[in-house]
């Protein structure tokens, strides 16, 4: 009779022995075929973007005190409530990205000492920070971001090698390191580029360039020598500068410091204007446009933004 009970039991333990080895083969496989899935990434969609723009009156010269009441938004075509209106005072960070191609050299020459003389004016110590990036074939960041003038003024260097230009991709360059720096400090960031705007060499192109300043938030402002007739490389710098709220001057020799003036009162006297994006888009870019209630008015904010999911 004992013999007969040992015998069940060990029958069983075999069968739960086996019972178990199939579950843990079958958690096994659930566990490599989880693993082979794609990680699982949360997303939220922005539930509020802050534009920054400024506004003038017909003499170019900034407006202030404007409340929500002042402005309307069309975002993707579609009137939006503007939550609040702030001319913040914001850190700025500033990249001055300078062609040193020899199309260039001469003629913005003048130009290069009154960026130097607009940063010694425009940053505040403890509290804004510039950069250079000089570029001809090749592109060079002559002076990471830093809030030193006298760094800056050392960076301000020419950049040697092949005299082709590569203005896509030294904006590109810029944009990316004022993305990186500091990214949760709220601040006001911008390009001025000293350029002609002519590219032969770079690997991006002009979209690559207004997307990038569009995710980065970026104001590009462009300064270049008035010509006779007009090229492409001005067409480029009209684009760069109306697409991300910017100014294009196209400025006479010994001209060039209001140019250099009226940048630093938009940066300085610009608004922060805050609403909720109408809806989801595809691709996270949305067509953007701002308005003032007074006609005689200019507001100089971007055309588009992105408001994609990160």
């Amino acid at each position: 009779m004992r013999r007969s009970v040992l015998v069940v039991v060990l029958w069983l333990q075999v069968l739960a022995a086996a019972a178990f080895a199939q579950q843990w083969a079958t958690l096994e496989r659930t566990n490599v075929a989880r693993s082979q899935e794609a990680p699982l990434v949360l997303r939220r969609q922005v539930a509020e973007v802050a534009v920054q723009l400024a506004v003038t009156d017909r003499d170019g010269k900034p407006v202030k005190g404007l409340a929500r009441d002042d402005l309307q938004i069309l975002d993707n075509g579609r009137p939006v409530t503007i939550t609040e209106v702030r001319q913040d005072d914001l850190p700025l960070r500033i990249a001055l990205v300078v062609d040193w191609s020899d199309s260039m050299r001469k003629s913005l020459a003048p130009d290069r000492k009154l960026a130097l003389d607009f940063l010694h004016a425009a940053l505040r110590p403890d509290t804004d920070q510039a950069m250079v990036v000089g570029f001809r074939y090749r592109v060079e960041v002559t002076q990471p971001l830093i809030g030193d003038t006298r760094s800056l003024e050392a960076g301000l260097r020419p950049v040697a090698g092949v005299s082709l230009s590569s203005v896509y991709d030294a904006l590109i360059v810029a944009t990316d390191a004022l993305r990186a720096a500091d990214a949760s400090l709220p601040q006001r960031r911008a390009i001025l580029l000293l350029s002609d705007g002519k590219d032969n060499v770079s690997a991006h192109d002009l979209s690559d360039v207004i997307r990038a300043a569009q995710r980065a938030n970026v104001t590009i402002y462009t300064i270049s020598p008035r010509r006779r007739t007009r090229s492409r490389g001005d067409e480029v710098l009209v684009e760069l500068a109306a697409v991300t709220g910017g100014r294009a001057f196209f400025i006479p020799v010994s001209s060039e410091h209001w140019a250099f003036e009226a940048i630093q009162q938009q940066l300085r006297l610009g608004y922060a204007v805050y609403f909720k994006p109408g809806g989801a888009s595809p691709d996270g870019y949305r067509s953007l446009e701002v308005t003032s209630q007074d006609r005689k008015l200019h507001v100089w904010a971007p055309r588009s933004y992105y408001a994609g999911l990160e």
